[in-house]
């Protein structure tokens, strides 16, 4: 079940306007870009989360809300 309190229930990880970089590294811009052309694993992390606390759900809520909507919606549109 989807739990419509989630952004009251859980204290947030990550600054709403949060940057990796800035935040834990204290870099204004990530120097792994220039030097592969790719931000570090942990950044990554950090923006994924972000993303998750900023929707107020947790990667297990969103997999059950898009399963419901492929089943109401996608599905009746199908052809078989």
């Amino acid at each position: 079940m989807i739990n419509e309190n989630a952004k009251e229930k859980y204290e947030r990880l990550t600054k709403e306007d949060g940057d990796y970089c800035r935040d834990v590294c204290g870099m204004s811009t990530c120097k792994r870009i220039s030097e592969t052309g790719r931000r570090c694993s942990d950044a990554y992390r950090y923006s994924r989360l972000r993303e998750y606390e900023d929707i107020g759900m947790s990667p297990s809520e969103l997999k059950e809300l898009m399963a419901a909507f492929r089943q109401k919606f996608v599905g009746k549109n199908q052809v078989a």
